[in-house]
């Protein structure tokens, strides 16, 4: 699967794991204003309420202070892509049969992860809000 076009790179076929893992924790410590977060990096900030966030249809590798990346947070985020969401089709609030679907599914999806908010990763979302409350 390609990125976005935007970008013209592609990171999909790295696999950190762990690495990943511990560069979050790491990333959270210096860049996190959040009050409970614990300095340690052995600590265990998967335990922290979770947010999610709704993603349009691209990747990209995502920097901290990004709405997409994890270590921009202090707390566990869950994100879930909408798929068939494309910037363009967010720009113009389309909403397909498939949008609806990949909607529901990911909602569906975060609200089993207990989330206790959902945001989007575009402001052109908020087209979508009524729908998806």
């Amino acid at each position: 699967r390609s990125d976005n076009p935007y970008f013209g790179t592609s990171y999909s076929h790295e696999d950190l794991g762990a690495a990943a893992s511990l560069m979050t924790k790491a990333q959270r410590r210096l860049l996190s204003p959040y009050e409970q977060y614990e300095t340690s990096l052995l600590s265990d900030v998967q335990r922290d309420a979770a947010v999610g966030i709704l993603r349009l249809d691209y990747d990209y590798p995502p920097i901290p202070g990004d709405v997409a990346c994890a270590a921009s947070y202090g707390y566990k985020v869950h994100f879930r892509q909408v798929d068939g969401l494309t910037f363009e089709k967010a720009q113009g609030a389309v909403l397909d049969d498939q949008i609806q679907t990949s909607f529901q599914k990911a909602v569906s999806d975060l609200e089993s992860q207990g989330v206790i908010a959902i945001t989007g990763d575009c402001g052109f979302m908020m087209a979508y809000q009524p729908y998806v409350r």
